[in-house]
């Protein structure tokens, strides 16, 4: 039985119970608007429900392309600022290895006890570990 209709639900309803039990109804819909017998449902309960309806669609359509658009038009600038503000990271973080890295070099070599070349070492050591987690974190 094809329940596709509203004639055809009624008839459903009208059933004997024991008849209802052996038939299984599902209805799925997927859409922008509701099922054509739902819009006459909607203006039997309220006058020009199903107008306001397809205006209201009309309207959410025009704001999504807009939408669309506006990404369109002005991704390609906030991609840019994006992608120069990764490379600025980039030339700090390189920079400030390279400044660890010279600080140690220069303590290791004037480095008169101990205390002097652990921290030369904790001063090369830092940028190495953090270089290793980054790369073990992919």
């Amino acid at each position: 039985m094809n329940m596709g209709s509203e004639s055809e639900t009624d008839q459903y309803e009208l059933m004997p119970e024991a008849e209802r039990k052996r038939i299984t109804y599902q209805a799925m819909y997927s859409g922008r608007l509701p099922m054509a017998g739902d819009f006459e449902r909607y203006e039997k309960t309220t006058a020009g429900a199903g107008d306001r309806i397809l205006i209201m669609e009309e309207k959410n359509l025009e704001a999504e392309i807009a939408n669309q658009q506006f990404w369109h038009n002005h991704y390609p600038k906030f991609h840019q600022d994006e992608l120069r503000q990764q490379k600025l990271g980039q030339m700090l973080g390189v920079f400030c290895l390279l400044v660890c890295v010279v600080f140690a070099f220069v303590l290791a070599v004037t480095a008169q006890n101990t205390a002097d070349r652990i921290l030369a070492g904790a001063f090369v050591a830092a940028p190495i570990f953090s270089v290793i987690l980054r790369i073990i974190a992919r």
